[in-house]
């Protein structure tokens, strides 16, 4: 059974592997009123975002950056080499 988490990563594959609805940070961008309905109409039960972090100016990477409307609340942050951090936030209606 395919899971109704959607999860938006730089590599989607790697959670589709797992039975995770995944996209990438572009498609996210084109679909999000999409996606921000199906949550709020219960379709999904959330989308999950997963970031690499650059300790030096606290950002996402160019390539995993987003110009969303919506929220993203902090789920957890993680230091996962000495220069960059994991962030994973969730996308939420305003």
């Amino acid at each position: 059974q395919r899971s109704t988490t959607v999860v938006v990563s730089k590599f989607p594959t790697e959670f589709s592997i797992l039975g995770f609805s995944s996209i990438n940070f572009n498609a996210l961008e084109l679909n999000e009123d999409r996606i921000l309905k199906a949550i709020k109409g219960k379709t999904y039960t959330g989308a999950y975002i997963f970031q690499d972090i650059e300790k030096i100016t606290g950002k996402p990477r160019v390539e995993e950056s987003l110009a969303t409307h919506a929220f993203l609340r902090l789920i957890k942050q993680v230091s996962i080499s000495p220069r960059h951090e994991l962030r994973i936030s969730e996308l939420q209606n305003l």
